[in-house]
C-alpha cells in the first residue's frame, strides 16, 4: 500500500503567521518549562510532539531535537511531580518515554486506528492471485 506523507513541518505555509507564532511560543514553552510548571492550576502536562517537531523544524517527531526536547519536559513535568502525557503511534514508541517519566499516553488517533486495520485487513490476502 503506498501511503503519501507530508511531514507537518512542510505544511505549515510560510505566510502563515499565526501558525509561526503558535509554534514559536511552543518552542518557548518547550524551553520555560520550568516556570509554566510553577503556575498554580497547571495539574498536568501533554506533549504535543507533532508541534514540537514543527517547531524544532524536524520533519519527523522521533527526530533528535524534537526527542530531546520531548523527554525534557517529560523529566521536568515529572521532578515538579505533575503527570507527564503524550501521544504516541503504539506501544514501541511509548517504552522509549517510559524511562524519562511520562505516566499517560494516547495511543493512535482515528485515522491512525484505521489505517492499522486496513493494513492489517490487507496483508490477510497477500499471496492471493486472482485467476
Amino acid at each position: 500500500m503506498n501511503v503519501i506523507r507530508y511531514p507537518q513541518v512542510e505544511l505549515v505555509r510560510p505566510t502563515d503567521t499565526l501558525g509561526k507564532k503558535d509554534h514559536q511560543l511552543l518552542a518557548q514553552g518547550a524551553a520555560n518549562i520550568h516556570d509554566i510548571l510553577a503556575v498554580e492550576g497547571i495539574d498536568a502536562v501533554f506533549v504535543g510532539r507533532g508541534d514540537l517537531t514543527v517547531a524544532t523544524a524536524d520533519r519527523d517527531p522521533a527526530a533528535p531535537h524534537t526527542h530531546a526536547a520531548t523527554e525534557a519536559v517529560i523529566r521536568a513535568t515529572r521532578a515538579a511531580c505533575k503527570p507527564a502525557c503524550l501521544f504516541v503511534s503504539g506501544a514501541d514508541e511509548a517504552r522509549t518515554f517510559i524511562a524519562p517519566g511520562a505516566t499517560a499516553f494516547i495511543v493512535s488517533s482515528d485515522p491512525g486506528l484505521l489505517r492499522t486495520a486496513a493494513r492489517h485487513a490487507l496483508g490477510a490476502f497477500d499471496g492471493w492471485r486472482r485467476g
